[in-house]
């Protein structure tokens, strides 16, 4: 009995600086590596709102080691009082989307302080799609066909600078469509 417990301290102990030692090459890759990342900035001038421990940079790094292809950072913009950055990955099949959001869930509540919120992984049972919201930033994982289909980024960003949605008839569109955010 208490070698068994002395072989689970071990283990968790070993645990425990495999995930150190994945955060520190990633605290050290997220200032070196800039590509396959898409930045999408809207209108700048708002203070973060994100903790200095666990920052998109960070986060990106981390994804990145994980083997996340097409990330996807778009600045909020703070009229809307959402969030400061949506992040959208993509992974190579289901159980890859599933490995990148436990480890980033590990990751945040290794390095989590004591006043930040807990967070947790929505959409456990989707195998296309997962999410986190960290608050001051929301992770999607999506799969390539997912993310084709529900165009993350084309929302959050264009908003009534649509051009497909512009081409289709105002007759069409039902009557309680809400096409522009300022139209009244």
């Amino acid at each position: 009995m208490i070698a068994a417990r002395c072989l689970l301290s071990n283990a968790r102990a070993a645990g425990h600086r495999a995930l150190q030692q994945k955060l520190t090459r990633a605290a050290n890759h997220r200032r070196t590596q800039t590509h396959n990342l898409t930045l999408i900035t809207t209108p700048a001038g708002h203070p973060p709102r994100a903790p200095q421990g666990f920052d998109v940079a960070l986060l990106v790094s981390l994804l990145r080691q994980e083997n996340a292809t097409d990330i996807c950072v778009i600045r909020v913009p703070p009229e809307l009082k959402y969030s400061d950055h949506m992040i959208i990955v993509s992974g190579s099949s289901p159980r890859h989307l599933n490995a990148m959001a436990e480890f980033v869930l590990k990751a945040f509540k290794f390095l989590r302080k004591d006043e930040e919120r807990h967070v947790r992984l929505e959409g456990r049972d989707c195998d296309d799609w997962k999410c986190i919201d960290f608050g001051p930033m929301v992770l999607h994982f999506m799969l390539p066909d997912t993310r084709d289909t529900y165009e993350l980024e084309k929302l959050w960003t264009l908003r009534s600078y649509d051009e497909q949605l512009n081409r289709i008839p105002p007759e069409t569109l039902p009557s309680d469509f809400i096409y522009d955010m300022k139209h009244k």
